[in-house]
């Protein structure tokens, strides 16, 4: 009894690489909210972007893919007839969701001529729609069987559909790395340039979420010198750092001694605000005490959120326009 095994891009040794796969910037990934789109950061397949909530912001993709030789994939020598045509798709699944699905290429970016072959994918995930791990699969597939089996090719594959081997594969960490600061842009008849508020949180031991459930910092618009986020970074970046690190300041003063030392020992669960608070005290270099003056602590932290920021592409300061 023999067994035979169908050729595919897994099997045919050195067709991977006699097919030529021209070099790309790879996956480009984009946030989509009432703002705009905004290309995201990715870094070793995480997302480095203190503004990325995926609660609350589409996620959108795009990958061009070009093969310089396709012409090596068919005949006796490829993994399909010279009558057939082949088809490529971006497979992506979801664990932490139970979701996977098949992106196809844009209508009409798809091109096969004596240049090669190359299409563009483009695909946008509501907000929530996927979170922790995505993963991704350029798959290649039989997308039309040949009429015609010219001889040698009767051991390929010329049934639609079938899976021919994978090209590349990738996985994107979806999850914020931080939480998202909660403000909100306000066209108020007022000199205040900002003002924060708390809602439902009497209890700083209680796990509040850090977030506009729990307070809402406002900025006024109409006052010069008000930060603004725009698709080049944000405007008056220092002045949002400033803000920032007062509210920060703030939260910890609300702590007495024993809500502190828990904040500082046992943190909180993942989203609270002692969780937050607690992100933040471990980035702090030089640390400070519960009963530490509110003009100290703010100005540590303005030290730890510069530094923090100065990680992210997105915390970047914009020219004014």
């Amino acid at each position: 009894m023999g067994f035979r095994f169908i050729p595919t891009l897994d099997n045919r040794k050195g067709l991977r690489k006699s097919i030529n796969v021209i070099p790309t910037d790879d996956y480009s990934f984009f946030r989509c909210n009432e703002y705009g789109v905004f290309q995201l950061n990715v870094v070793s397949g995480r997302i480095k972007d203190t503004l990325w909530d995926y609660t609350r912001d589409s996620l959108r993709l795009t990958r061009d893919i070009k093969i310089n030789d396709p012409m090596n994939l068919y005949g006796p020598s490829g993994i399909a007839c010279k009558e057939s045509r082949l088809g490529l798709c971006i497979f992506w699944s979801n664990q932490d969701t139970s979701m996977a699905g098949c992106i196809m290429p844009v209508e009409s970016s798809e091109r096969f001529d004596e240049t090669g072959w190359s299409m563009h994918f483009e695909h946008t995930f509501a907000p929530g729609e996927i979170k922790g791990y995505l993963d991704m699969k350029i798959i290649m597939y039989l997308k039309e069987p040949a009429s015609v089996i010219a001889p040698g090719e009767g051991v390929l594959n010329n049934k639609p559909g079938v899976n021919l081997g994978e090209l590349e594969s990738y996985r994107l960490e979806v999850s914020d790395e931080t939480i998202p600061f909660p403000f909100v842009i306000e066209n108020a008849d007022t000199d205040a340039l900002w003002w924060v508020e708390f809602y439902h949180w009497d209890d700083p031991a209680d796990d509040a979420a850090f977030g506009p459930s729990s307070f809402v910092v406002y900025l006024n618009s109409k006052v010069k010198g008000c930060p603004k986020v725009t698709d080049k970074g944000i405007q008056n970046v220092d002045m949002m750092y400033e803000i920032t690190a007062s509210v920060y300041a703030m939260l910890f003063k609300k702590l007495d001694s024993q809500q502190f030392t828990v904040m500082r020992t046992h943190g909180g669960k993942p989203g609270t605000i002692s969780f937050e608070l607690a992100r933040m005290y471990d980035n702090c270099k030089e640390k400070f005490d519960y009963n530490d003056e509110l003009e100290r602590i703010h100005k540590l932290m303005q030290v730890t959120i510069k530094q923090l920021a100065s990680n992210t592409s997105d915390m970047v300061e914009a020219t004014n326009e």
